[in-house]
């Protein structure tokens, strides 16, 4: 059973918020040089994006343990050019374990993959929410 939170379509725009403001301090954590933050920042600005398009446009956020679940709830909204966009979101979130949980240092290469990813992610649902 889908695990999800019903939310007036309204509130889209505080998971939006969330998500500009993971994405601000993401950059300055680069600049910091501060990989795991860089890291955790993008996986986080993809959720609350992905948040903010669902909401808007269904009233319904993913609230499951998975956070892939809500891959599957941008893919049911059938937007242009989502299969790259679902790709780059799948990418993302794969490296949340990676970046928190294994003994070993998250890279400057790893991180910068994910603050772009995060960052197309965010564009592209920005755009999607003003159409």
């Amino acid at each position: 059973m889908a695990r999800t939170e019903v939310l007036p379509k309204a509130r889209y725009t505080v998971y939006l918020g969330r998500a500009r403001e993971f994405a601000r301090q993401m950059d300055r954590a680069a600049v910091d040089r501060a990989w795991n933050s860089v890291g955790l920042l993008g996986v986080h600005c993809v959720i609350s994006s992905c948040d903010a398009l669902t909401v808007q446009r269904t009233g319904q956020r993913w609230s499951g343990q998975d956070h892939a679940g809500v891959l599957g709830m941008v893919g049911s909204l059938h937007l242009p050019k989502s299969d790259v966009v679902l790709r780059q979101m799948a990418q993302v979130l794969d490296r949340k374990n990676r970046v928190e949980y294994e003994a070993r240092e998250f890279t400057e290469k790893e991180a910068e993959e994910i603050r772009q990813q995060s960052t197309r992610v965010l564009h592209w649902i920005e755009s999607a929410l003003s159409s």
